[in-house]
């Protein structure tokens, strides 16, 4: 079954016309090889440090991943859509935040942006498409980093050490693809 899948991507994939290398050309802009995409911000958890998440393709990829970063929702509201609406009712915080944040969230805590920008994704320090997670050394940090490697339980024990300022998100869905960690690059929002 796996050998006709791969046949049938490889058949529905596009041709690519070869092209010979010439040394002497001048290379493209890196904006022609990556274009303009779409990225949310992330706040450490005292506001002073943001970053890019992203890219995603598209506006409303990007609006899905931030809404699920920002806020928890029943995992029916990805297999029915908002019927009944209370599919998609606001149940919590979404995996921006780490687990004891509170909820609601007041506008002056909020760690993720308000709503999507479009950057060059050279001046966003473009992720690779992959499953990532947000976490920090102190209050004053933010990174994205890799699910790869047990890089998410290294993060998860060091913020749990005794006596650490290291945080984690908590993406709290364990059904959500990815889970623990969210896509970048693609829109498998689940939260």
């Amino acid at each position: 079954m796996r050998i006709l899948i791969v046949a049938l991507i490889l058949l529905a994939a596009p041709r690519v016309q070869a092209q010979a290398f010439d040394p002497g050309a001048s290379a493209a802009p890196l904006t022609t090889l990556a274009p303009e995409r779409w990225y949310w911000g992330a706040y450490s958890p005292d506001r002073t440090k943001e970053i890019w998440v992203g890219p995603y393709g598209s506006l409303a990829n990007c609006r899905d991943m931030l809404g699920s970063a920002t806020y928890a929702h029943p995992f029916a509201c990805h297999v029915d859509g908002p019927n009944p609406p209370s599919n998609c009712r606001i149940i919590g915080n979404g995996f921006a935040y780490p687990a004891h944040w509170g909820f609601p969230v007041p506008a002056d805590r909020m760690m993720v942006s308000y709503d999507c920008v479009k950057l060059p994704r050279a001046g966003a320090n473009a992720r690779r498409w992959g499953w990532y997670f947000l976490s920090g050394a102190n209050s004053s940090d933010v990174e994205l980093k890799m699910c790869v490697d047990g890089n998410y339980r290294k993060a998860l024990k060091a913020a749990r050490a005794k006596g650490s300022t290291a945080w984690i998100a908590h993406y709290s869905d364990w059904r959500c693809p990815g889970w623990p960690c969210f896509s970048v690059g693609v829109d498998t929002a689940c939260e």
